[in-house]
């Protein structure tokens, strides 16, 4: 790790504890390094006392620091540092042990004086395991239920605090935020292999049942998860919010039966004991999970004597009677350590500060708590009402953006609505409150011109709307104004006599006339029938469903395709999805809505043979409420898409891509039979960019992984292809295609050019992703080769042997000339190289 520089702030950091080491001589191992990062990820190095003293002057409340330093230099720093609250232990890494134990002993934070790097780190991971349990900061909000009607001092803090964690519970969760999450802490874990190693689990091996295990595990989720609550990290916590919801269902399903008194031990500062002293008889919201034990022993037992710091117990009584919003439990079957007796109550609970007691001879402060469920009186009426005037029945991306706009944090919230602007159809008329909001955010900012130009979007599209509901007509609708692609793929030989199964096709939804849908004359003139449960006109989705299911049987020479319209008659990109499931030899017509309303689903026919349009057959009203703030949508589907039983893993559900903030590419993942080879193309008004799509095989998540990397901002068609291994002409057909809208583009990159052995034999890029080296460089090349007998590459024209390939993973370090690097594999007995990716060079 490099020496430290002094910043005009603390380093970013997502956990809470940090190690600061001091040591003008230090020469430290690597692997040191990483024994102590396994425990505590960040690690800052100083050599100079001066700078390591500002650093820690300058440190956030919150922070806590392990000082590591030598013997000289801790002559100096530990009385100027000892009295810090945010210095929690100190050890002195020196060569003579004696001589500087006579002058620490006096320092209570000094924990030992080590002369080994082996005992240091024992030392620090060993009473880690201790601190972390009483040393860990307690974030807490206190207020009254008397003066609620201000928001702007502790009440205020509370209200939206509280108001902000209701939204993260109800608002959906999406891949986006997940991913996003991942690739955070990979950077932050960047060179722990500990972690990252934890991190891979987590990917792999996570599903909410396991959470409290995961909470209660030393790794990243919990240490991450932590400081966030206790830093009020809100991006993280927005991220964090599917695993909060998990870690409250967990708590609410095993919720605490029977009335519990529970315990928590804590080290504090007076100033602290002062602040909970002045707030009896008043509220405390924790704005972290609160954890305490029902042993009072194993809560006194981590307690220590400290010359600043005071010895607190906290005594609370909870009666699961008042746990409706917020509950508790018993997790000790599901921790990593099921012997600590641990009660969880869920982020945000309040208890009330009931009284202080101080016990002399066992100096020691107890303090006593009441469970609440909620707040009383004229602060729970003020709390409800701003809730109602900001968080409506439908909770979105656009609910959490106007929270995080009333609490200050403008760069978030633009960041949201912009994010939910990118999700909506164009024509969505959610758009026009949406580009109100922008409007209000550059306002504020003093930015005019663009509160101008935001407003001006937001009149232009009502007009737009308005214009469209008056064009509307009852005439039977064709296919001319929906360029909709044929279904290419192979259709089955004539099922006519056969009969259909609906077992597996039960519906949920339920009309309340008795109508029949509507149909046009070439329903009967097809010979179509509807064989699903829907013989009404209205289908209802409601009650969390997010689509409906129509089943019709046709002729083995009819072909059909779908369309859903709002009450605009604005078509639903994403909205339909129609496809021929061969193994029921029935049509499957799927029809989401992006939002409440009202809407038509229309079900579209034409024979085969027929070079013409697709006709109308057949209409349906769609009633759709509660859809979810992260509605179903489908992308575009070829009938050879379910004929190669192809999967879409991500993204779920979704027509649309987000484009992740600070990225260069974005994926998409699909699983396929073995004997299934997919490809890839990305298009800007309908102009194929060059290099900039890669297929490969992803052997260990047995899928494919299909990256796109744009050239510039704006609306993007992404295309997927698909074949057999044993198509003769090994050409490739169209599977699938997905919308992408580029907000901002930092940094773009073009792929590597691969050949056709390296799709052919599976092969998979690891790294560098970016096509194109620059001259001189010296580049590590990793891929995955699956079953080849030898891999070279050339630089310069010239064959560069190789010893970095043990089957299948290849890795070589190779120094960029100036002309393509190309890697190379050879198969079987043969004397020839088979061309696999190449690079270019700037």
């Amino acid at each position: 790790m490099a020496t430290a520089t002094l910043s005009s702030s603390n380093d970013k950091h997502l956990e809470t504890f940090c190690i600061l080491w001091l040591d003008a001589n230090s020469k430290e191992t690597r692997d040191t390094e990483q024994k102590l990062r396994s425990t505590i990820n960040y690690l800052k190095k100083f050599q100079d006392i001066d700078q390591c003293q500002q650093y820690i002057k300058r440190a956030e409340k919150n922070d806590r620091f392990i000082i590591i330093v030598s013997g000289q230099l801790g002559r100096e720093l530990v009385p100027a540092i000892h009295t810090h609250r945010q210095v929690v232990s100190i050890y002195i890494y020196c060569m003579d042990r004696e001589r500087n134990k006579q002058w620490s002993s006096k320092y209570s934070k000094v924990k030992a004086v080590v002369v080994q790097l082996d005992e240091l780190v024992n030392c620090v991971t060993g009473d880690h395991a201790t601190l972390k349990k009483v040393e860990e900061p307690l974030s807490y909000t206190t207020f009254s239920t008397t003066g609620g009607k201000s928001t702007t001092g502790l009440n205020g803090e509370f209200i939206f605090n509280r108001i902000l964690i209701d939204c993260l519970l109800q608002l959906e969760s999406t891949k986006i935020d997940i991913a996003e999450l991942i690739s955070i802490c990979e950077v932050e874990y960047k060179g722990n292999l500990s972690e990252l190693s934890n991190l891979r689990d987590f990917q792999q091996d996570y599903s909410p049942e396991k959470v409290l295990r995961w909470y209660t595990n030393e790794s990243f989720f919990y240490k991450v998860l932590n400081g966030a609550l206790r830093n009020r990290n809100i991006l993280i916590l927005i991220l964090f919010r599917s695993f909060i919801v998990d870690i409250y269902q967990q708590l609410k399903g095993h919720q605490s039966k029977r009335p519990l008194t529970v315990y928590r031990g804590q080290m504090i500062s007076n100033d602290e004991l002062q602040s909970l002293r002045n707030s009896v008889n008043k509220y405390i919201s924790i704005n972290s999970f609160f954890s305490a034990s029902t042993d009072p022993k194993k809560a006194l037992l981590f307690l220590r004597e400290s010359d600043d710091l005071k010895r607190i117990l906290f005594k609370i009584y909870a009666d699961p009677k008042t746990a409706t919003t917020r509950p508790f439990a018993d997790i000790s079957k599901y921790s990593v350590f099921p012997d600590e007796a641990e009660i969880l109550f869920m982020l945000d609970s309040i208890f009330c500060l009931d009284k202080i007691d101080y016990h002399n001879d066992e100096d020691i402060w107890i303090i006593h708590m009441t469970f609440r469920n909620e707040v009383e009186n004229e602060l729970k009426q003020v709390f409800l009402s701003m809730k109602e005037g900001i968080m409506d029945e439908k909770v979105n991306l656009q609910t959490l953006g106007k929270i995080l706009q009333e609490m200050g944090q403008v760069d978030l919230a633009e960041k949201y609505f912009i994010r939910f602007l990118n999700e909506l159809v164009p024509n969505d008329p959610l758009r026009i409150s949406l580009y109100k909001d922008l409007g209000k955010l550059a306002a504020n900012r003093q930015d005019l011109d663009k509160s101008l130009e935001w407003h001006k979007k937001a009149v232009e599209l009502k007009q737009h709307l308005a214009l469209s509901a008056k064009s509307r007509n009852g005439k039977a609708p064709t296919s001319a104004s929906k360029q909709k692609p044929m279904l290419k793929g192979k259709i089955s030989s004539s099922y006519e006599d056969e009969d259909v199964s609906l077992t597996n096709f039960e519906q949920t939804q339920h009309s309340e006339t008795n109508d029949p849908p509507k149909t046009w004359a070439a329903f009967d003139e097809l010979g179509l029938r509807i064989v699903s449960s829907h013989k009404n006109n209205t289908i209802k989705i409601d009650n969390g469903t997010t689509h409906t299911e129509i089943l019709v049987r046709a002729p083995a020479d009819v072909v059909l395709m779908g369309t859903l319209n709002n009450s605009q008659d604005e078509e639903i990109f994403g909205g339909d999805r129609v496809f021929f499931d061969r193994h029921h030899r029935v049509w499957r017509c799927l029809f989401a809505p992006n939002q409440n309303g009202t809407f038509k689903a229309t079900i579209l026919a034409k024979r085969k043979s027929d070079s013409g349009r697709y006709t109308g057959v057949c209409r349906y009203n769609v009633e759709a409420r509660k859809i979810s703030s992260t509605p179903l949508s489908y992308p575009k589907t070829w009938q050879l898409f379910h004929d190669l039983d192809l999967e879409i893993e991500t993204p779920y559900n979704r027509a649309t891509l987000a484009w992740p903030d600070n990225a260069s590419y974005i994926e998409i993942r699909m699983r396929a039979p073995n004997d299934v080879y997919l490809s890839c193309n990305i298009k800007y008004k309908d102009i194929k960019v060059e290099n900039g799509t890669l297929s490969q095989f992803d052997s260990d998540r047995h899928n494919w992984q299909l990256l796109f990397a744009p050239q510039r901002t704006g609306l993007h068609s992404l295309y997927v292809y698909g074949r057999r291994e044993s198509n003769a002409d090994s050409t490739s057909s169209s599977v699938a295609e997905f919308h992408l809208n580029v907000s901002q583009l930092k940094r773009c990159i073009k792929f590597p050019k691969t050949y056709s052995k390296f799709h052919t034999n599976k092969c998979r890029l690891i790294e560098p992703m970016n096509g194109t080296l620059e001259r001189g460089s010296v580049v590590l090349i990793h891929c995955i080769i699956p079953g080849a007998t030898d891999v070279d590459v050339t630089t310069d024209s010239n064959w560069n042997k190789s010893e970095g390939y043990k089957d299948p993973i290849f890795k070589t370090r190779v120094t960029v000339g100036s002309k393509d690097v190309e890697v190379y594999a050879k198969y079987g007995q043969t004397n020839s190289y088979d061309g696999l990716f190449k690079y270019n060079v700037q």
